[in-house]
């Protein structure tokens, strides 16, 4: 108020107060302040006033460089993380496209969770069953010194994975309650909280169950991390979880299909060898005049010097050269095939004559591989003179 040039009467009806209080007011003032006079002591507020507001703005500013610090850090850890999921939904292509092994998504995966979260170990688990118990084969896994105490929890399989058939430890825990599993005080060895005796030192944990369709197929583990984990840890894992989602996934379907393959290629192979072994010639054409299957018998029949692997994927045109020696009247056998493909008929026991005096049976079937593609396959039988006068005289 004094500096605002008022005096000491309008100062004390201003605060309600008599003047004699105002002027004691004064002389408090200039004791501690450690001046003599009025212009003195408003020169010394001003400047303290002044300072305040410089320490003020000077606060306010290292505020507001340490929080776009914050969030420039954040920002390359965000961009660093989607650089990793980038990177291993990269790596899980290529493992689909044969381009690189199974084992290197999982690692990629671990060493993008320790590189993120700063941890010292963990391990990438898929949820199965082995003979019907349900147990955790590892993927990926750090170094940890696996003591003799485990081995009944535990075991190696000859391609270095490990298998955990216990759930009643640290990190079944996460598989068997479908949650997040968070302990940031863990005994060092022994067996409290879950950690097996023996078992590499634990200070904090980290369990994440990978759900798909509300099934536990995965967990991902992590161990040692510096400043423990927390809410902040877990959204920052999100992504690198949903990726492993996706690695599990798109794996078991690669080895669905590769097992599909399989059981396949041995039921062609069966049939195959079935069909090689009949007493008849098998031909099977596809509905673009291609030829798909053929057997040694109707090769031998004909008297064909070809291979059934040389005809097969070949257009019905370089057969119909070889086998137009091989009919009596090539016109008529060539027409007649082409008149059963185009109605889409059947037939059986019909005779066709060969050039060398000898006769077969044919019969024709049509099948229909789907609604607009349709396959012919031709079986042809030899037949003895009086078979033939039996089949000519109905």
């Amino acid at each position: 108020m004094a500096s605002r040039g008022m005096t000491d009467k309008q100062i004390a009806v201003q605060l309600d107060l008599s003047r004699d209080t105002i002027v004691s007011y004064w002389r408090r003032m200039f004791a501690k302040a450690r001046v003599t006079s009025r212009p003195e002591l408003i020169a010394k507020q001003s400047q303290w006033l002044a300072n305040r507001r410089i320490a003020e703005a000077e606060t306010r500013s290292e505020n507001f460089q340490l929080e776009l610090s914050r969030q420039a850090h954040l920002h390359e850890e965000d961009h660093a993380r989607d650089r990793l999921v980038q990177d291993l939904n990269a790596t899980s292509l290529a493992y689909i496209g044969g381009q690189v092994p199974r084992q290197t998504c999982y690692e990629s995966l671990l060493n993008a969770a320790l590189t993120l979260t700063q941890s010292t170990m963990g391990f990438v688990g898929e949820v199965t069953a082995t003979k019907g118990v349900p147990c955790i084969r590892t993927l990926a896994v750090s170094w940890i010194e696996w003591p003799a105490a485990l081995n009944g929890d535990f075991e190696i399989t000859t391609s270095g994975e490990i298998v955990f058939r216990n759930f009643d430890v640290l990190w079944g825990r996460p598989v068997t309650a479908a949650a997040p599993i968070v302990e940031n005080e863990l005994a060092q060895g022994g067996n409290a909280n879950c950690v097996p005796f023996g078992h590499t030192g634990v200070e904090c944990f980290l369990g994440i169950p990978v759900i798909d369709e509300g099934k536990t197929i995965g967990v991902l583990c992590l161990a040692n991390r510096p400043a423990g984990y927390d809410e902040r840890v877990l959204s920052d894992l999100h992504p690198l979880v949903e990726a492993l989602r996706r690695f599990i996934f798109r794996i078991r379907k690669v080895h669905d299909r590769q097992w599909l393959v399989t059981r396949l290629t041995r039921g062609i192979e069966v049939l195959q060898s079935i069909v090689d072994d009949l007493p008849g010639g098998v031909l099977l054409v596809s509905d673009d005049l291609d030829i798909e299957y053929v057997n040694m018998p109707f090769l031998r029949l004909f008297s064909l010097t070809v291979s059934p692997s040389y005809l097969i994927g070949k257009s019905c045109s370089k057969l119909n050269e070889l086998m137009a020696e091989r009919v009596a009247d090539p016109g008529s056998f060539f027409e007649r095939i082409g008149e059963l493909r185009e109605r889409k008929e059947q037939c059986q026991n019909e005779i066709v004559d060969l050039s060398d005096g000898r006769s077969l049976t044919r019969d024709f079937m049509v099948t229909a591989s789907s609604v607009s593609t349709y396959a012919y396959l031709s079986f042809y039988r030899p037949i003895a003179s009086a078979q033939l006068r039996e089949l000519t005289s109905r």
